[in-house]
């Protein structure tokens, strides 16, 4: 019978262990010693050394004082349900630019087409990518009357289809949206609701605790030891695409399968996540309201360069944002725009967290040491300076940085893409680096300052 504070509260109980609900419902009637300031009496510091030697005899980590509140929040989802094309190409085309959809409208016919066309498949395709083509360019539609006339011999309903049609991609292109049906809003509920699922299974999967999920929303607590493979598997999951089987679902290329029947996710659509560090004595109420405004504040006013068509343009959202007291750190979580344009898209989403897990991994295993987080400054200029040789000057400090803080040869690779993701907030409510290394390096601070 184990000896200490829970026996010498309770008197005379035989019980190893002592439910505190159980213990108050019994006793609720025969009164109960009001004296006693329950939180001293369990927590103050005369108990720690006893608690310490109990969770050591049992095997168990002692828990940390640190934690994570996760909130997480899907992208432009109120244009998404109107048919505007924001969560395809978010930042290059925003929610304000449909008040004058004339200045972006090469964009938006541009991923019109590249949708509407890729929405088919068979036969369909062509016909669907020679009207189109007819309509922006040459207005001439003899191949695409030729294609309808193959398919439905009748002349008069032949014309009758092909005016439809033509007159339905007519209003597509006019108005810049996809034209929004009953079926198009469950369809994009339903994926909502089940990337949620996939995300509660993740939050069991990873010791946390969900506080408030519903809709595209998320609020949740984890360890903080816990949190990067939490936001890179939840990414992933919600894009529909992940190595593993969530309860009874399996996710796999945009898609999620029940049994054999295949119901779609929303792979084009960006997620961003805000990370607050916090100890167990702050105020949770601001702990709460600094997450919700890091999150919505944090995704409008901070862009990034990422790749669309072939070049470097600012985009915003679809990011993680992390802060421990006042630092702060922005990972972008795709690196192009549309977010999927194919299959192979998959595997890069969320690629930066694998960076930041490789290098936690190493340094966890001593493989390299945490001066390397602090030692960054003496470099870090060199590292995000801009010159005709910056990529090459750059990849050769990195190596030199890491084989200086190192126990043996490691090898750390970066991308050379990372070099040219610059990052540009519109004003200084968030400060953060302009780099993104930097925010690597700033990223594996933060987790380590909740680790303690």
């Amino acid at each position: 019978e184990e000896e200490g504070p829970i026996q010498d509260f309770c008197g005379d109980s035989d019980k190893n262990r002592v439910s505190m609900w159980d213990w108050f419902n019994k006793n609720k009637d025969k009164g109960i010693n009001l004296s006693v300031d329950p939180e001293n009496h369990w927590f103050n510091e005369d108990r720690r050394s006893y608690y310490r030697s109990l969770f050591k005899r049992h095997g168990i980590a002692f828990p940390s004082p640190y934690y994570a509140l996760v909130r997480a929040d899907s992208d432009y989802l109120g244009d998404l349900f109107e048919g505007k094309l924001t969560p395809y190409l978010s930042g290059i085309i925003d929610s304000g630019d449909y008040a004058n959809i004339g200045e972006k409208k090469d964009e938006i016919n541009k991923i019109l087409k590249f949708y509407l066309i890729n929405a088919g498949s068979g036969r369909i395709t062509s016909y669907v990518s020679s009207i189109i083509t007819s309509l922006l360019g040459d207005n001439d539609y003899t191949k695409a009357s030729r294609i309808m006339h193959n398919c439905i011999k009748d002349p008069g309903k032949c014309y009758e289809q092909f005016r439809a049609s033509k007159k339905y991609f007519t209003e597509i292109f006019k108005e810049g949206r996809i034209i929004v049906t009953p079926a198009w809003h469950v369809s994009i509920s339903a994926a909502l609701n089940r990337g949620l699922l996939a995300e509660l299974n993740l939050i069991n999967k990873h010791k946390g605790f969900v506080i408030y999920a519903g809709g595209d929303d998320l609020l949740a607590m984890l360890p903080v030891k816990e949190v990067l493979d939490f936001v890179k598997e939840s990414r992933r999951a919600f894009a529909g695409n992940y190595n593993e089987k969530l309860g009874n679902m399996c996710l796999e290329n945009g898609f999620v399968r029940f049994n054999n029947a295949y119901y779609p996710s929303l792979p084009v659509v960006g997620r961003s996540y805000s990370v607050i560090i916090a100890h167990y004595a702050d105020p949770l109420s601001m702990v709460v309201n600094d997450s919700y405004n890091l999150l919505e504040e944090g995704k409008e006013i901070i862009k990034y360069k990422a790749k669309y068509e072939g070049d470097f343009k600012y985009v915003k959202k679809d990011v993680a944002i992390f802060r421990y007291q006042g630092l702060t750190s922005v990972i972008p979580l795709s690196l192009k725009r549309p977010i999927v344009s194919s299959t192979s898209d998959f595997s890069s989403i969320a690629s930066t967290l694998d960076l930041i897990s490789d290098l936690k991994e190493k340094i966890d295993n001593r493989e390299i040491s945490t001066s390397l987080l602090y030692d960054y400054e003496n470099y870090k200029d060199l590292i995000s300076s801009d010159n005709s040789d910056g990529h090459q000057i750059a990849d050769s400090i990195l190596k030199y940085w890491i084989k200086r803080n190192s126990q043996k040869e490691i090898t750390v690779e970066f991308d050379k893409e990372f070099f040219d993701v610059a990052f540009s907030v519109s004003n200084n409510l968030i400060n953060i680096p302009k780099d993104l290394v930097s925010n690597i390096v700033y990223t594996l601070r933060i987790i380590y300052g909740g680790e303690k």
